[in-house]
């Protein structure tokens, strides 16, 4: 037998070719294309349904204006430059604050609320506060609380700022 042609009972064949790179798996899928068809429904319906199960999350936002007071200085053209700190932002997600919130506007009567056993933390877990300070002495703090329930969460924003 020649190593350029083979003979098989008197016709001649060309030497097998070597298959490219990749194309073996894509003969492999090919020949298993219900496999594959089989695989990707499975995973479509088991996201689908994982998508099903998830509960919503809802999420209020409100921005607050904190204006400090400067002292006015007896000198004509001299300003204090005051160092913007995180105070309001700390304060705002202390449990003080959150506790007389929950006091205040009965945020422990809320659906979402109801069944935790410390109401403070379960509000701090779901409550995000950033703040921006500039050199005019004022604060914007932005504030968003993320809950289960739609109505809560701006219901638990409002008693924050009304406790602040």
């Amino acid at each position: 037998m020649s190593t350029e042609m083979r003979e098989n009972r008197g016709v001649a064949f060309p030497p097998p070719e070597k298959p490219e790179e990749g194309s073996e798996i894509l003969a492999f899928a090919w020949r298993r294309k219900w496999l594959v068809v089989l695989s990707v429904v499975t995973a479509l319906g088991l996201g689908y349904l994982y998508f099903l199960k998830q509960t919503p999350l809802y999420e209020s936002s409100t921005n607050l204006l904190v204006v400090r007071h400067r002292p006015a200085l007896p000198i004509r053209g001299v300003e204090v430059e005051t160092v913007h700190d995180s105070t309001h932002a700390t304060l705002l997600r202390s449990p003080i604050i959150i506790d007389q919130a929950i006091e205040r506007n009965q945020l422990r009567s809320l659906p979402s609320l109801r069944g935790s056993g410390d109401l403070a933390h379960t509000i701090i877990a779901g409550l995000r506060v950033s703040s921006s300070g500039n050199r005019t002495g004022s604060d914007i703090i932005s504030l968003s609380y993320q809950s289960g329930s739609r109505d809560d969460c701006p219901k638990v924003l409002n008693g924050i700022i009304d406790a602040y």
